[in-house]
């Protein structure tokens, strides 16, 4: 989330800090989110079954993981998604505002 907040603040400099606090409440929440799942995956324990094969197992975990941290990438596209068209309402919003020119 560190990394998402540093290239949003860097490439999207010149839009409105409310925009950018929105954003970040988002953000907040889904890191909650993948801070409450991951919580879950590290409680979990079994006695693991001895006619089950171990790369059997291995291959469940993994999928597990890659199912997870898909889904999280998922939100985190959604997030940027949002973030643009946040940044896109605005520069409307501004594009409509009639300008005042100094004489």
């Amino acid at each position: 989330m560190k990394s998402f907040e540093k290239e949003i603040r860097k490439d999207y400099a010149v839009f409105p800090e409310k925009v950018f606090e929105e954003i970040m409440y988002y953000t907040k929440d889904l890191e909650r989110e993948s801070n409450w799942k991951q919580s879950k995956v590290e409680k979990r324990t079994c006695i693991r079954p001895k006619n089950i094969n171990a790369n059997d197992v291995v291959g469940l975990e993994n999928a597990i993981a890659k199912f997870e941290f898909e889904k999280f990438n998922h939100g985190t596209l959604l997030l940027k998604r949002r973030y643009l068209f946040e940044v896109n309402k605005s520069y409307q919003n501004s594009v409509k505002k009639p300008s005042v020119e100094k004489q």
